[in-house]
């Protein structure tokens, strides 16, 4: 499951790069076809009305335009995906589908416990040494110098290290993270369930996180319709429709395949 996971990550990355290069390859290709057309074209030779060539030269010209915007609409193309890819490099959001989720956000929320205690330590000090800074214990040179010029940059009267509204901001991070980590690990508990109905089944999937609608035969353009605005994509490598999970998903995917609640 772990590895799984991770490999599906890669996956991601390698195929938005593979995207990218084919695109610049395209991007190549036609600015070459441009080229070879304009080379057969004297440099500044206008079209000759009139001419028996003029009829080809305007068609030359019509075919480098084309092949030139094809060039640049691929290299915009190429750029897209390399910004997927590097984006996806970088991400280091906390997925909820993520094997180690739970590992991760003790560990974001004990960095973020640690750092309100900090803040809290060094307000107290700033206190206690009546706002001079040289004085104070909790912070080195560099962090002090940093301080200093933030208060003497400070519009209002009485400036602290940390103001109240950074602690709120703070707090609301605590509490989501927290609330995360309660949601996690209740779903820990949670087994992979599938639930039949007249034409296939729904598979809340505990392990991908998603919730799974499998119908016998293609569905009809109009409930194709209705999934989509209920938040289902098609997955074509499971076959199936399918969204993350939430607490209402499963109650709502019942209604939508006609499955009437006892």
């Amino acid at each position: 499951m772990r590895s799984d996971y991770y490999e599906k990550k890669q996956d991601r990355i390698d195929s938005y790069k593979e995207r990218a290069e084919k695109a610049r390859e395209e991007s190549s290709r036609q600015f070459d076809s441009s080229k070879e057309i304009s080379d057969h074209i004297p440099l500044g030779q206008p079209i000759l009305v009139g001419h028996h060539s003029e009829r080809r030269h305007r068609n030359d010209i019509k075919k480098i335009d084309r092949h030139m915007r094809k060039s640049i609409e691929a290299q915009g193309k190429a750029e897209y995906y390399d910004h997927k890819a590097e984006a996806a490099e970088r991400n280091r959001a906390i997925s909820s589908d993520d094997p180690d989720a739970l590992q991760k956000l003790r560990e974001k929320l004990s960095g973020l416990e640690e750092l309100r205690a900090r803040m809290k330590e060094v307000n107290a000090d700033f206190r206690k040494c009546k706002k001079d800074v040289d004085k104070m214990t909790t912070l080195n040179d560099k962090e002090k110098a940093a301080l200093k010029e933030g208060l003497s940059n400070d519009w209002r009267q009485n400036p602290k290290p940390f103001e109240q509204y950074q602690f709120q901001n703070l707090s609301g991070k605590i509490r989501q993270v927290k609330l995360r980590i309660k949601k996690l690990e209740a779903e820990k508990d949670e087994q992979t369930q599938v639930i039949p109905f007249d034409g296939g089944k729904i598979v809340d999937n505990v392990e991908d996180n998603r919730l799974q609608i499998y119908f016998d035969e293609k569905p009809s353009e109009e409930k194709r319709k209705e999934l989509k605005e209920r938040g289902y994509r098609w997955a074509p490598s499971v076959k199936c429709w399918q969204r993350y999970r939430k607490f209402w998903a499963l109650i709502d995917a019942k209604k939508l395949v006609g499955i009437e609640e006892e």
